[in-house]
């Protein structure tokens, strides 16, 4: 065999060893799949329990991510590793047949998924952004990683998450409400990947400037009194994508938990817009 062929079979081997790692990482992620209609897929927050998403909407087909370490997700891909999470999901929702479906995240999901979007590897139906942001100020970056510092020290974080996670109105009304999806939360990962899921989001490049109008539907909303993830971002995505942004009043930041109706509204329109294009 000669040095040409030599190499070229040492390129064809590693292409076939990178292929075989990317199925194998896409494998590791779990995506909990319910009802039937249009295909949507849901990347939860920073951090989020995933199921508190389960039976959240009606005529679609819902793919809700376990991000890895998440659930029952493996921790095989580093939750810190944005671009290496971004590809898993690409290639966990190809292996599993998800064409073109509409895209939603929220909070720190909502981040992978415009990321996903303006990368445009894999091929969307629209986009949805709830309690987004494209990039963090310094004093929320210093925030999230001191957060993370305390969930490695098993610092009690019920009481920050509550306050974070849901508006004071709520939690008066719905207190055990509050307290289950709490203690979901801080169940759905071991307290490692909760702090590094939150250093990841501390960590992330700024999207803003890649931010741009898109050829796909975009819907894009945020609770009026969320506390984690403030309104002055939402309206950098709103200005970068040219979409309108949807305020919602005396809510918090679990938009499909405090306003369900608004919430099946937005995954509503984008399901219309996908089937008129």
């Amino acid at each position: 065999m000669g040095a040409d062929q030599k190499e070229r079979m040492r390129g064809l081997l590693a292409l076939a060893m990178w292929a075989d790692s990317a199925m194998s990482a896409a494998a590791m992620l779990h995506i909990e799949t319910r009802g039937s209609g249009p295909a949507v897929v849901v990347l939860h927050g920073t951090p989020q329990d995933p199921d508190s998403f389960l039976d959240t909407l009606t005529g679609v087909t819902l793919h809700v991510v376990h991000l890895p370490g998440y659930g029952r997700s493996s921790s095989s891909v580093p939750i810190s590793d944005m671009q290496a999470v971004e590809r898993a999901i690409e290639e966990a929702c190809e292996q599993r047949g998800i064409e073109s479906p509409v895209l939603v995240g929220c909070s720190g999901g909502a981040y992978r998924a415009l990321s996903i979007a303006l990368h445009g590897r894999m091929s969307l139906a629209g986009l949805g952004l709830v309690g987004g942001f494209a990039g963090l100020a310094p004093e929320h970056r210093a925030a999230l990683r001191q957060m993370a510092d305390l969930f490695e020290q098993g610092h009690d974080m019920s009481e920050p998450l509550r306050a974070a996670m849901f508006s004071e109105g709520f939690v008066k009304r719905e207190p055990e409400r509050a307290q289950r999806y709490v203690e979901a939360t801080l169940a759905s990962a071991p307290p490692r990947i909760l702090a590094d899921d939150l250093r990841a989001a501390a960590d992330a490049p700024d999207l803003g400037p890649r931010l741009r109008p898109l050829t796909i539907p975009v819907q894009l909303a945020v609770g009026e009194l969320d506390a984690a993830t403030p309104l002055a971002y939402s309206h950098v995505l709103a200005t970068g994508l040219d979409v309108e942004l949807q305020r919602v009043p005396a809510v918090g930041h679990l938009l499909h938990l405090e306003a369900p109706s608004v919430w099946q509204a937005i995954i509503d329109a984008l399901v219309v817009e996908r089937s008129m294009r």
